[in-house]
C-alpha cells in the first residue's frame, strides 16, 4: 500500500484504487469511496457507501482500505496497488497495528487481508 496525494499513474500492467472516507461527528457517519484508474490513468470503476456507528476518521480510512481490498478480490483483480491518504492508517498497516485506539479493530482486519 502506497501513502500520496498526487496524480502519479498506476501500477504497471494493474489498476490503482484511491480510497478516502469523510467523517461526520453530528451524524455520526462515515462515507467511504474508491475510484479505480489505469496505469494509464483510464477510469476503471468507481464504489460509495455509508457507514453508520464509525467513531473517527481513522476508524472510517481503516474502513476504507478493507472495503477496496473486498472490492479488488471480488472483482479478481490480481494486479493492484490500494492509495489512502491517512498516514495514521498506513503507518498502523506498515507497522503491525499496535498502539492506534478505536480504529485498530478495522486495522487488524486490514493487515489480515494484506497479509
Amino acid at each position: 500500500m502506497r501513502q500520496e496525494r498526487s496524480n502519479r499513474r498506476g501500477l504497471p500492467g494493474g489498476i490503482k484504487i484511491n480510497c478516502d472516507a469523510r467523517f461526520d461527528h453530528v451524524l455520526g457517519k462515515t462515507r467511504l469511496g474508491c475510484v479505480a484508474r489505469k496505469e494509464d490513468d483510464e477510469f476503471v470503476w468507481v464504489a460509495g457507501k455509508q457507514l453508520d456507528g464509525v467513531k473517527s476518521i481513522e476508524e472510517g480510512e481503516a474502513c476504507t482500505v478493507g472495503w477496496a481490498i473486498e472490492l479488488a478480490e471480488s472483482k479478481r483483480l490480481a494486479n493492484y496497488v490500494i492509495e489512502n491518504d491517512s498516514s495514521k492508517v498506513v503507518k498502523a498497516i506498515k507497522q503491525g497495528i499496535a498502539g492506534y485506539g478505536v480504529a485498530s479493530f478495522q486495522l487488524e482486519d486490514v493487515a489480515y487481508q494484506l497479509g
